[in-house]
């Protein structure tokens, strides 16, 4: 069946923001009294705050959250005029779009931080449409975000591939019966579901011809 769009991830995947989301959690943990550990949250980004805390024991529903949340965000907020785009973002979304494969952002960060996360990876001024954790009731891993895109693209599963850099991004796509292609800017190791594993967005541009035959 032939690829006519993809879901791309945008932290991790296209600006180098993992350890930053991380390092903004611990410090929102520990203004909580909260002791999280670094390598504990490391793990889970990729996670949107409604699928995140709640594994860190707290639940989303608690006016702590709406603490913890704020205090992330604020952290995240004074660490991304630092961030730099992954290796070959900007050229893989405009390759993508010469070759008019339709682009859709799918990300777990919410719509406030949308825009600026895409001007610190320099893709501000590429018109690309985007669902973000403000559009659906569930983040990554779950399924939502993913079957959102698809709602606004108008396409079958089969027909889109989902581009991420951690394996939540993988199920995520999976439940929504979209392939997932995964890049490991992130800072993951290839989960076996992954239609296919490369190192960066400039390996995925080359290596385009094998994921979308003409």
């Amino acid at each position: 069946m032939t690829i006519r769009a993809m879901i791309l991830d945008i932290d991790g995947t296209l600006l180098s923001s993992n350890d930053a989301h991380a390092r903004a959690w611990v410090r929102a943990f520990g203004e909580e009294g909260l002791d999280v550990t670094y390598d504990r949250v490391r793990s889970l980004i990729g996670m949107g705050g409604d699928q995140l805390a709640p594994r860190l024991g707290v639940p989303e529903d608690a006016a702590r959250f709406k603490r913890l949340k704020e205090g992330w965000k604020t952290h995240f907020l004074d660490e991304l005029p630092t961030l730099q785009p992954t290796n070959g973002a900007r050229d893989l979304v405009r390759g993508l779009l010469e070759r008019g494969v339709r682009v859709i952002y799918g990300t777990s960060a919410d719509e406030a931080l949308l825009g600026d996360m895409l001007k610190q990876a320099k893709l501000d001024d590429l018109d690309v449409p985007a669902t973000t954790s403000s559009d659906v009731e569930a983040s990554k891993p779950r399924p939502d975000i993913v079957l959102a895109a698809l709602d606004k693209l108008g396409l079958p599963p089969g027909e889109v591939l989902m581009l991420g850099d951690t394996p939540y991004d993988v199920q995520s796509a999976a439940q929504a019966g979209v392939r997932a292609v995964f890049v490991r800017t992130g800072g993951f190791d290839d989960p076996e579901e992954a239609l296919a594993c490369f190192d960066d967005a400039a390996a995925v541009l080359a290596h385009l011809n094998d994921l979308l035959p003409s």
